[in-house]
């Protein structure tokens, strides 16, 4: 269906249609295979970035995506042509998938910079850098946002979880834990679940950030928690599954 090129990150479903990111020598592309058939409906292709397309997320007529490199890019999902691309001032490289709510998209970049835009063209509406030292080499930022009732919750490589309000980037609080954070949060009712490097599982409360518990895994936490029913659910470093559920 598609050259041959490295693919990092897991593909969107939605409607019907697979959305999965690539890059060759050449180019970094988003294709757009029927989900049933396989068929290719279109390939995007990021011109100016030669890094891998990131997990995209879809809205309506368009479809969002951050490549490696830093340039976000808005794809009208009819025919697969570029609506927008843009980097916003002081990103660099990026790990992080894009979060949607509101019309707005948030992105984590390297050095723990978190980014709000607008959807519509792509503008900057505001960024928040976690400036404590990095507990991560390289100082990737690998986590992604989670937004939910007008707040982002992002991990940063110094440590820090954070919750900032989405419309404006004030910060609501701020947990700062003994390792880097390289997964995404989950939100649960009233309580964000993260996991860091200093090898802990963490329930904050969602208003406060205060901690609600924790659990040693003794491994660096590097999985994204997962959220079913009453059940939480966390991969380690260590190869090791765990699984948590309310007492009683």
């Amino acid at each position: 269906m598609v050259q041959r090129g490295l693919v990092y990150h897991s593909p969107t479903v939605a409607d019907g249609a697979v959305y999965q990111g690539y890059t060759t020598t050449a180019s970094s592309f988003l294709a757009k295979p029927d989900g049933r058939t396989g068929e290719r409906i279109w390939t995007a292709e990021l011109r100016r970035d030669q890094y891998h397309a990131i997990s995209a997320v879809k809205d309506g007529d368009r479809v969002y995506t951050v490549a490696g490199g830093g340039h976000l890019a808005a794809i009208d999902d009819r025919a697969g042509d570029i609506v927008w691309m843009r980097r916003p001032e002081q990103s660099n490289w990026s790990h992080s998938s894009v979060a949607l709510a509101d019309g707005r998209l948030f992105v984590g970049f390297r050095t723990g910079l978190l980014v709000a835009m607008n959807a519509a063209d792509g503008d900057t509406l505001w960024t928040h850098r976690s400036d404590d030292p990095s507990r991560i080499i390289t100082e990737i930022t690998a986590s992604s946002p989670a937004v939910a009732d007008g707040t982002v919750y992002m991990g940063f490589p110094d440590g820090n979880v954070t919750a900032l309000d989405a419309a404006t980037g004030a910060v609501r609080w701020e947990h700062r834990t003994d390792g880097g954070i390289i997964a995404a949060p989950a939100i649960s009712g009233d309580t964000v679940y993260a996991g860091s490097t200093d090898g802990l599982v963490h329930g904050l409360d969602r208003t406060t950030g205060r901690s609600r518990w924790s659990f040693d895994t003794g491994a660096w936490q590097a999985s994204s928690p997962a959220v079913s029913g009453t059940s939480l659910v966390v991969g380690a470093y260590d190869g090791s599954l765990y699984g948590f559920a309310p007492r009683g």
